[in-house]
């Protein structure tokens, strides 16, 4: 904070409300919802300037809210650590061969009552305890209160669907707001994840910015947008890695700014899995700037210069 303090001019990512509050990935997806929904209308390509020109805010560090109330937001910010340490451990926890299933295959749903309920997610419960203690964040304070904490939630989830009256698979798609229609016979419940993830944060966007998700969804099912592509393809390698890491998420945020910055800085584990996703595709890596890593601030003026070493081709 001293640095950012000490500089004459900075630059910083901004909400469309207040360009002297800092902003976030909601922001930046709203922006590029916005450049999506002007190509239907008539313009012919979608502009990732005009993108980037609606984020960016220039000015003096003083104009910044953010960092005169810094010392207020860092509580905050330390327990979304936290939070962010017990999501990634448990997404990591997935079972591959359940994800294979086809969505199309969820036809029945056990009736169970509360005891019999209670013994199997009891079961699941200690279960997933001891994967989070596996291949969760190693900063993971208590695995056993985040599965119980999990468990409640699915527990919670699934009285929720056998009591709307709806068939299984109509509870489900409900439940995870997904339509109907977007399924196919083939999707598995992996695509489903994504497909209902893809819907969550655009409805967050929506209600930000007072739009209809379900008008405009057509629009944006199949629209490539950008950051939602990165942060996709960060996921699917996470998956595949051995251990989770609770940084991961922050750093799948920022990587998702890559579009439309200069240059963004991650750590190594997130600049490997965008490396290979760049390697394995062309288009990927055109949409993508310099995305770095380095050991310490010091490092950054090197790696910034347009001959700097440490960049995603290294």
């Amino acid at each position: 904070m001293a640095l950012l303090r000490s500089l004459s001019h900075i630059a910083w990512i901004k909400t469309s409300a207040d360009p002297t509050d800092l902003g976030s990935v909601v922001d930046l997806l709203a922006a590029e919802v916005e450049a999506v929904l002007a190509v239907t209308a008539g313009e012919t390509v979608f502009c990732r300037e005009a993108v980037r020109a609606s984020l960016v805010h220039y000015g003096t560090p003083d104009e910044l809210e953010t960092l005169r109330l810094w010392r207020e937001w860092r509580p905050l910010l330390q327990d979304r650590q936290v939070r962010s340490r017990e999501i990634a451990s448990v997404a990591h926890t997935g079972n591959m061969q359940a994800l294979e299933r086809r969505v199309l295959d969820l036809t029945e749903m056990q009736a169970l009552a509360d005891p019999a309920a209670r013994v199997l997610f009891g079961e699941q419960a200690s279960t997933l305890a001891r994967e989070l203690s596996q291949r969760g964040d190693r900063r993971l304070q208590n695995p056993a209160n985040v599965a119980n904490l999990f468990t409640d939630g699915v527990i919670q989830a699934f009285r929720s669907m056998k009591d709307s009256g709806a068939s299984p698979l109509a509870a489900f798609l409900r439940e995870f707001d997904v339509p109907r229609e977007d399924v196919t016979d083939t999707m598995s419940l992996d695509e489903f994840a994504e497909l209902a993830a893809r819907r969550k944060r655009l409805r967050i966007v929506c209600r930000s910015r007072n739009l209809d998700l379900n008008r405009i969804w057509p629009h944006l099912r199949y629209a490539r947008i950008p950051s939602l592509w990165v942060q996709e393809e960060i996921r699917r390698a996470q998956m595949a890695a051995p251990k989770a890491s609770g940084s991961d998420l922050a750093d799948s945020y920022l990587a998702a700014f890559a579009p439309y910055l200069d240059a963004v800085v991650v750590d190594k584990r997130t600049h490997e899995y965008l490396s290979q996703s760049c390697r394995r595709s062309q288009a990927f890596e055109s949409q993508l700037g310099r995305f770095l890593k380095v050991s310490s601030y010091k490092q950054l003026p090197q790696a910034l210069q347009p001959e700097g070493r440490l960049t995603h081709k290294d």
